[in-house]
């Protein structure tokens, strides 16, 4: 399959413009409808994470039942079974669900490539993707960092999936993984590659960015977003505050999740947590070459026999909300 690439260039040219807009004052509205909201809870569900901890739903009028999940596959599945109505959730499973009819986009939440690594054991031998023949590679499948790598990342290194041997693992639980011996290399995000380098437990082989920016995608169900139009964009006025104290107060932000991580049971220095923020571009746009993306990435599902049908992105990228999220109240 032949990837569209998603130029950095319009990325930050929209960190640096209307991404970071002021949120203005939440005009009188209906009641709102309460939302519950599924996110990842580590660096990809980190605008989630800021909003919650920083009260800015509340702000807007809203009751958000917040339920947590370890990847946007487990996101996507809740979404798809009526648990969830608006999610962060990775590109790969958010074309599944928008294939099926009844996911959308409301935004996105970053582009997350420069966070996500191919990591091998630091005791295995292994310094480059040709060297995982053979190996045992830690991934959770199904997830957006799986599909590249077996779409992208093994083929440019001349690997089939019949050269190397995927292990079903929970992102969280992947650096145990690693560390108990009982695989090879592991397909990881932050800051969970971090750790794992920092306490010499693996290295990195390559991170995932000269081959996917990776979208994450903040999607909502179709027929709550078309039954409570108000409590979206409501939903959202909260989320752009949240985008603005990643750009312009990121050490609160780091605060935040460094609270997060230590709650989880992950002892991180301050520092650490920068520099993983530091690497993730926070943005709720979707820039120009995203339609196109979403295009190319659902014809190789499809041809992977994964999904039946490629969904148009003009439908499924809802722009209005965004727009009125962002236009002054009335």
């Amino acid at each position: 399959m032949e990837r569209t690439r998603i130029s950095r260039r319009n990325v930050l040219t929209l960190l640096g413009g209307s991404a970071l807009a002021a949120v203005l004052p939440r005009s009188a509205h209906a009641a709102l409808q309460p939302v519950r909201l599924g996110y990842q809870y580590h660096l990809w569900g980190a605008p989630a994470v800021v909003a919650l901890k920083k009260g800015y739903f509340e702000a807007e009028g809203l009751t958000v039942e917040d339920k947590k999940f370890s990847s946007g596959v487990d996101t996507r599945n809740a979404m798809i079974a009526g648990a969830v109505d608006i999610g962060t959730v990775g590109v790969t499973p958010f074309i599944v669900g928008a294939s099926r009819g009844e996911m959308a986009a409301l935004a996105t939440v970053c582009y997350a490539g420069k966070t996500a690594l191919v990591m091998a054991r630091a005791s295995a031998g292994i310094k480059t993707v040709a060297d995982l023949r053979g190996k045992k590679i830690a991934s959770q499948v199904g997830s957006t960092l799986d599909d590249v790598f077996k779409k992208q990342i093994a083929p440019e290194a001349r690997l089939t999936e019949k050269d190397y041997q995927i292990i079903n693992v929970k992102f969280n639980d992947q650096v145990s993984a690693l560390a108990a011996g009982s695989v090879d290399a592991m397909l990881n995000l932050e800051p969970f590659c971090s750790i794992a380098e920092d306490r010499k437990l693996a290295t990195p082989i390559t991170d995932y960015y000269k081959y996917d920016l990776i979208p994450n995608m903040l999607a909502v169900n179709r027929p709550f977003a078309e039954k409570h139009p108000d409590t979206c964009v409501a939903f959202l006025r909260g989320w752009l505050r949240a985008v603005e104290l990643f750009a312009k107060q990121p050490q609160e932000a780091a605060g935040i999740m460094l609270a997060v991580y230590k709650e989880a049971g992950y002892e991180m220095a301050d520092a650490l947590v920068r520099r993983v923020l530091g690497r993730l571009i926070v943005t709720p746009d979707f820039i120009p070459e995203l339609p196109d993306y979403i295009r190319s990435q659902a014809t190789g599902l499809r041809n992977a026999k994964r999904i039946e049908n490629i969904p148009d992105p003009a439908p499924v990228l809802l722009r209005d909300y965004l727009t009125k999220a962002r236009a002054k109240a009335a």
